[in-house]
């Protein structure tokens, strides 16, 4: 889930009714402004932002938006995502709020942890640009322009962040949201983080330093401190406003699945700079920086796929051989993404294999399916036939958690999956899968109460 999902949820079940459209083409245009600023450029940013503040109606909006779109299409962006966005608008200014409560309604009475996904991924958090137009630095910098310096408790000497180039505001309203902390919102779900490392999250910052001259060495060291810092800063700040994080993925889609390329690890600006041991660091620090209570994931799509599933394993082994040379846990849980988009395998049998996997070692990790979706194809019973199977497959063993991605269709922003077949329906009514979940899920619940009441007995 995103902030503008969450506030466009918000004003529907606050809203009266005569002012929910209005209302909501105004966090629309809030919305169309907060991506320039995070996502654009500041002559991009410059043009727009005082005429979407002064949007009223959905006229108005809606010219603002075709000629920001063409800017952006004479600029070479990529027509396909655009495309998507313009979709995802026209969607969001024709919804209604019944639809709206429709979909709250689903969140708070069927879901017991919700994913945040664009408020965590590093592209968001950090600034591509401040209110002066200038990229911020990663790391503070004295009069001279010398980097500054820090011993962290381990006492290694490292580069101090420049904090002024953060920003959690965004990811702090979503999870206030998300448990309850919103005036008049009777939810409190667990929080789960989509993601804190991803090779196609990686702010302008990041680039600048993997394209600059600088030695290998001194890019690996300055890469190596400001993860250190954001990661630890990432959990401070959620200590700080009261967020307790149930999972969060450290790393994300970091297993090769190119066949002409060597090694197990994806080809990435991370693995550019850090070498071929930089996810063993990461969940080093991600553990050092996290609460205890928090699962540490690492988190994978095309799971079933041989020859990518034997990379993913070998990712999985190559940390709990680093567990076992530490004497302590580094990741708690393996996330199968399970986006069905064509292919049948056997669920059930590369579940086991996963499982046995996350058993070996010093530690047993955690298996969870975290963005299970399908999108439409020539022959949707056959779709969704393969959500239900996969479904049905992480019950058989046991699973304790099967999280949707893009489930709530309409508010869909991004290319992956408009047209989820999932536990909803566009209007906001359940589907089959909806019932396979609930199904398998009481079935398990009920078999566990049975069970207790058998041991309570003895």
């Amino acid at each position: 889930m995103n902030l503008i999902t969450a506030r466009i949820f918000n004003l529907a079940v606050r809203d009266d009714g005569t002012t929910f459209n209005e209302n909501k083409i105004l966090l629309l245009a809030d919305d169309l402004k907060e991506r320039i600023r995070r996502f654009g450029n500041p002559k991009l940013y410059k043009e727009y932002v005082g005429r979407l503040d002064s949007v009223k109606t959905r006229d108005q909006f809606l010219k603002i938006f075709d000629e920001l779109v063409d800017f952006i299409k004479k600029s070479g962006f990529n027509e396909e995502k655009i495309a998507c966005v313009q979709a995802y608008t026209k969607r969001m200014l024709d919804i209604d709020q019944k639809t709206c409560k429709k979909f709250y309604s689903a969140l708070k009475n069927d879901y017991d942890v919700v994913t945040i996904d664009r408020e965590a991924k590093m592209l968001t958090t950090v600034k591509s640009f401040d209110e002066n137009g200038n990229i911020p630095p990663l790391f503070k910098q004295d009069s001279a322009g010398n980097l500054q310096t820090y011993t962290d408790k381990n006492g290694r000497v490292r580069y101090k962040i420049n904090k002024e180039c953060l920003d959690f505001d965004n990811f702090n309203r979503l999870a206030k949201f998300l448990t309850g902390k919103c005036e008049k919102i009777d939810i409190n779900k667990k929080i789960h983080v989509n993601a804190l490392i991803w090779h196609d999250a990686i702010p302008k910052q990041i680039k600048m330093l993997a394209e600059s001259d600088l030695t290998p060495q001194e890019k690996k060291r300055r890469c190596e401190d400001f993860l250190y810092a954001y990661i630890h800063e990432f959990a401070q700040n959620a200590r700080e406003h009261g967020i307790q994080l149930d999972s969060v993925e450290v790393l994300n889609e970091i297993a090769n699945d190119d066949p002409k390329q060597p090694g197990t690890l994806r080809d990435s600006v991370w693995k550019e700079l850090l070498g071929d041991d930089y996810h063993i660091e990461c969940f080093k620090i991600a553990k050092e920086a996290f609460d205890s209570s928090t699962k540490l994931f690492y988190n994978d799509y095309s799971e079933f796929h041989p020859e990518k599933k034997t990379n993913i394993l070998a990712i999985i082994k190559e940390i709990q051989k680093a567990e076992s040379e530490l004497g302590r846990p580094l990741l708690d849980g393996i996330g199968l993404q399970c986006h069905l988009f064509g292919d049948a395998f056997d669920y059930d049998a590369s579940i086991k294999e996963y499982l046995a996997t996350a058993k070996n070692g010093l530690h047993p990790k955690e298996v969870r399916i975290t963005e299970i979706d399908s999108a439409d194809c020539q022959k949707p019973s056959w779709q969704t036939q393969q959500m239900k199977d996969c479904i049905k497959a992480a019950m058989n063993n046991g699973l304790e958690t099967v999280g949707c991605w893009s489930d709530f269709s309409p508010f869909v922003d991004h290319l992956e999956n408009t047209t989820n077949i999932g536990l909803l329906a566009p209007d906001g009514q359940t589907t089959e899968i909806h019932k396979a979940m609930h199904e398998n899920f009481s079935a398990k619940a009920k078999e566990a109460e049975t069970e207790t009441e058998r041991s309570l007995t003895k």
